[in-house]
């Protein structure tokens, strides 16, 4: 999209961002996750110093979204930055079922404790409007606080936008936390109690 006024570029949240939404409840991150993805993306914005910032992302309202450089995008950049705006309102959801249902967040898992408690746990990429994706290999980290044994610390979303990792079978009792983060997307916190 060409800049409006020397280094300002505007989109339309409603038809420019899967969803049709900037900031909703749901992804308060997103201003955040799309200035990340400008820093690692576009390399005349590398440079971004929080003292004496190459860009600013806002929004004067719940329309509109803009994003100010310094100067003018080369065209290459330009169309970088759409595809960017776009994934912003990207995130990814906790589930049981490889993929499907969404656990909420928090997501808690219940088992009896025994051989049989194990129990993978899928995450999965989402779009705005909530459609799966491939993602684009966004890293996974799983902070875990907890007894229950958990195969994976972390790793990287496949080529079909999911990553997945194993509460263990326990013949314990047990409960465990687990933050689960993935670049500078959204955040979750996925929960399994063994009883």
């Amino acid at each position: 999209m060409p800049s409006v006024s020397p280094g300002r570029y505007e989109y339309s949240a409603t038809t420019d961002i899967p969803g049709g939404q900037w900031m909703p409840e749901s992804n308060q991150f997103q201003s955040d996750h799309l200035q990340a993805l400008i820093l690692s993306e576009i390399a005349v914005a590398s440079g971004d110093d929080p003292d004496n910032p190459l860009i600013e992302v806002g929004s004067p309202d719940s329309e509109l979204v803009f994003v100010q450089f310094d100067h003018d995008l080369s065209a290459a950049d330009e169309a970088i930055l759409d595809g960017l705006v776009a994934r912003s309102a990207d995130y990814f959801i906790v589930t049981s079922d490889g993929g499907n249902t969404d656990l909420g967040n928090p997501s808690l898992v219940s088992k009896n404790a025994g051989l049989l408690s194990s129990t993978t746990i899928t995450l999965q990429m989402k779009n705005g409007a909530g459609t799966s994706i491939n993602g684009h290999a966004e890293n996974v980290v799983l902070d875990i606080t907890g007894l229950v044994p958990i195969n994976k610390s972390g790793g990287v979303f496949d080529g079909n936008g999911k990553f997945a990792f194993t509460v263990g079978a326990s013949l314990e009792r047990g409960s465990v936390q687990v933050e689960i983060t993935a670049e500078s997307l959204p955040p979750r916190t996925f929960f399994a109690k063994w009883s």
